[in-house]
Parts: structure tokens; C-alpha cells; sequence
């Protein structure tokens, strides 16, 4: 899924000047009390951040309901990612801008050259949505909080090895949830932003149709598509609520496909857990 990129580094460099000369002159000590001591990209990504993070409070950029491919800077945005102590964002490809707007610092949870971009051009990146990826990048995130804040690394630890107990929990019942529910012989995917999840967890599933939410399959490969469903008798393609879907409703409509609406960033969930979770409902609630 390519990068957003909306600004020139040049570009961002002046803009955060400006930005840091306009909103920060004459700030006191009091308006900056409440400031998250660490600004995430998106939600998903708070969800990982804060159960190890415990006291310390936990900022997002993205608000719910906008994806990261259409995100636009706001002022506000830029300030609290410069008053926060870290900056932590999820992988390039999903939330390139955010390393843009920060000059390239941060911490990246999900590293280029630690998790493969396996999958070519249709690679998912939405790395998150795999719990054993996110085990994965626990210690990292780890070490960078300690490096924040060397007094709580005891209790970072703690958390940490907590946090990853839940998940190691939560994997293990969705796999149950699953084995005993019909999700049907397959799946088609809209976009690669659940195929992880889907492969983890061993849903079959066919696509994506697209490699991003702002391309249109080629029609010989929306005909490979298609055949394909028809032979393997996939009648659900998985949608991003995040975006515009009105080319994939149209094809879900003309193939008989019943539509299944996931939230890729975790804009609901209050856990990572729940969004995990929430991702499961929406596979075992539309019937075969």
C-alpha cells in the first residue's frame, strides 16, 4: 500500500517551523499540562502502545473515522506531536507522513528490515491486525520506553510481559471461535489490510481485489478475481469502513457477494484485544 506523501521534506521542514513559532509563542508552562507524553499515529497503534505505557499518557493524531491515506496535518496535530517526549508510528507504507512531520524521529513499531514486506505488490503492511507480529514488536517498544523513562523500565517490563499473557490468550480463543464457526469456504478481500489476520488465523481467502483503496483493478485482474470466487464459492468480500467503497459495493452487488465491513485501525475498540476481537464478530455474524 503506497505512502501517502502529501508534503516535499522541505516542505514540512518550513511548515513546522512556522507552526512551532505561531502556536508555541508566549505558551505557558500551563497550557502544555496534559500534553500526551506520547503522540501515536494512529489508533491502532495507542492500542499497543498503552497497556505497556501504563501512566503515561497516550495521544493520536488520526481521529476516528479518517483513514491515513486521506489525512491532512492540522496545526493542533503538529504541536502535541512536538510537545510529546515520543512518537511512535506503525510502518511507512500505512503512516509515512508522520515520520515526515516529525523529521524522521520516532520510533517505528513494525521495522522494514524485522518484518518482510512478503507479497509483492499486494503485500499487507497492516501488520497489527496479526497478534504474533505485535509479540513481536513488544521488546522494541519496550526498550524505547525505557530509554523515555528509565525509572518506569521495571514496570514497562511488567506490563509488557502482561500485555503479551492477553494476547497469547486472545489468539487462542479466536482460533476456537473460528474452528467452530462457518465463515464460509472463502473470503475475497477489498484491499490487503486484513490478510494477515486472515493467514494467522487460516480463513481462506482470495484477492485483493486492489492493491489500495485509491486503485482500481486492471480488468483482467478483477476477471481473475472474479472466476476465481466463482470456482471456490466465495460469496463475502471483506470492506474497510474507512473509506470510499462505492466501486467494491458495486462489484459485491454484480456478484452476488454479501459484504462484511471491518474497522482496519481500531478506532472503536478500547483494546487491542477488543479490536482483534471485533474483527472475529465480523467474520462469524453474516451467516455462510
Amino acid at each position: 500500500m503506497p505512502t501517502n506523501r502529501h508534503f516535499e521534506p522541505r516542505t514540512v521542514l518550513v511548515l513546522v517551523i512556522f507552526t512551532f513559532v505561531v502556536f508555541t509563542s508566549g505558551c505557558t508552562r500551563e497550557a502544555e499540562i496534559g500534553s500526551p507524553d506520547i503522540m501515536t499515529s494512529i489508533p491502532a497503534v495507542a492500542l499497543i502502545v498503552q497497556p505497556i505505557a501504563g501512566d503515561l499518557l497516550v495521544g493520536t493524531v488520526l481521529k476516528e473515522g479518517v483513514s491515513p491515506h486521506a489525512y491532512q496535518p492540522r496545526p493542533s496535530d503538529m504541536t502535541s506531536m512536538m510537545n510529546a517526549g515520543i512518537l511512535v508510528s506503525a510502518h511507512p507504507d500505512v503512516d509515512g507522513w508522520f515520520s515526515e512531520l516529525s523529521g524522521g524521529s520516532g520510533h517505528i513499531l513494525f521495522e522494514s528490515d524485522t518484518f518482510s514486506g512478503e507479497g509483492g505488490a499486494h503485500a499487507d503492511v497492516h501488520f497489527w491486525s496479526d497478534p504474533q507480529s505485535v509479540l513481536k514488536a513488544i521488546p522494541g517498544l519496550v526498550a524505547q520506553l525505557c530509554s523515555f523513562d528509565p525509572g518506569g523500565c521495571p514496570a514497562f517490563r511488567r506490563r509488557a510481559t502482561a500485555f503479551s499473557v492477553r494476547i497469547n490468550s486472545v489468539t487462542a480463543r479466536i482460533s476456537e471461535i473460528l474452528s467452530q464457526n462457518d465463515v464460509g469456504s472463502c473470503v475475497v478481500t477489498a484491499q490487503p489490510f486484513v490478510d494477515r489476520f486472515l493467514d494467522r488465523f487460516e480463513v481462506e481467502r482470495i484477492g485483493p481485489v486492489s492493491p489500495s483503496p485509491e486503485h482500481e483493478p486492471s480488468p483482467a485482474s478483477l476477471a481473475s478475481v472474479i472466476e476465481e470466487a466463482r470456482e471456490r464459492d466465495c460469496n463475502h468480500i471483506i470492506l474497510q469502513n474507512t473509506v470510499s467503497n462505492d466501486f467494491m459495493l458495486q462489484l459485491a452487488k454484480e456478484s452476488g457477494w454479501q459484504t462484511i465491513e471491518v474497522d482496519p485501525l481500531g478506532s472503536d475498540a478500547v483494546s487491542y484485544e477488543g479490536y482483534l476481537l471485533s474483527i472475529t464478530h465480523s467474520l462469524t455474524s453474516t451467516g455462510s
